[in-house]
């Protein structure tokens, strides 16, 4: 018994050895992930890009600088989990994303800050403000996602209105897997000029789907109104049936 225990030790530790003197270059080939990285250096054990760039339909979200530590016990599981962070100028994206055997990502503990105007490319209107979003758990399998849970916000949300920037509050948004493979973002306001009732989806393939119902309050600025006229039909006095799909 006390010689297989020892077996069992030499060759977790010739494994550590092995894996910890991998060139990161052979770990991203290997791994095939879906993005693309250059610059890449360090080990396997503990590596980084100096940048990487996650391709979608119609054009690419660069992530700046990334770098991960990989987590060695996971590796004898052939789970192999790692540590990672990736930050560019005021965006900031960190968790841990895991590998299973049949080659699903799971990712939890993301924190994800990036500026509202990174999300231009789907907007009508110039946008500023900071998204925030905390995912507890991500599950994707066959380039569809099977389980979300997280939660997020839109702080000092503002739009341009070709002449000024027009303050239009804070929001929040609950995160779900839709049941179809994509994402399901539910959004409320917090503070601001509007009440919102609107239910967003997104897949991996660049469809979106967001819809719902946007209230004036009192005092709303005329220059809001005039917005929502153009973006979203005018069901009564203040109140605004949007929406939006594409792909």
């Amino acid at each position: 018994m006390r010689r297989t225990q020892w077996i069992i030790l030499l060759v977790i530790f010739w494994s550590v050895l092995v894996i910890k003197n991998i060139p990161a270059q052979w770990g991203v080939w290997f791994a095939n992930p879906p993005a693309q990285m250059s610059g890449v250096s360090g080990t396997l054990w503990a590596g980084k890009a100096a940048t990487v760039v996650l391709p979608y339909p119609n054009g690419a979200f660069s992530l700046g600088e990334f770098s991960w530590s990989l987590r060695p016990l996971s590796v004898l599981t052939l789970n192999p989990c790692a540590e990672f962070i990736a930050e560019l100028s005021d965006q900031s994206i960190s968790g841990v994303a895991c590998s299973t055997v049949g080659g699903d990502l799971e990712l939890s503990d993301v924190e994800i800050t990036v500026p509202a105007a990174a999300a231009e490319v789907w907007m009508p209107v110039s946008i500023r403000g900071e998204f925030f979003a905390k995912i507890d758990t991500l599950k994707i399998s066959n380039n569809a996602i099977v389980a979300l849970s997280g939660q997020g916000s839109w702080s000092d949300a503002r739009y341009h209105n070709s002449q000024v920037w027009m303050d239009i509050g804070s929001m929040a948004f609950d995160l779900q897997a839709d049941g179809a493979g994509g994402m399901r973002a539910t959004v409320e306001d917090i503070e601001g000029p509007m009440g919102l009732d609107i239910i967003s989806t997104f897949s991996l393939n660049g469809a979106y789907d967001i819809r719902g119902d946007i209230e004036l309050r009192p005092n709303a600025p005329q220059e809001i109104a005039q917005l929502l006229t153009i973006i979203a039909k005018q069901v009564s006095q203040d109140r605004y049936r949007f929406e939006w799909v594409g792909s």
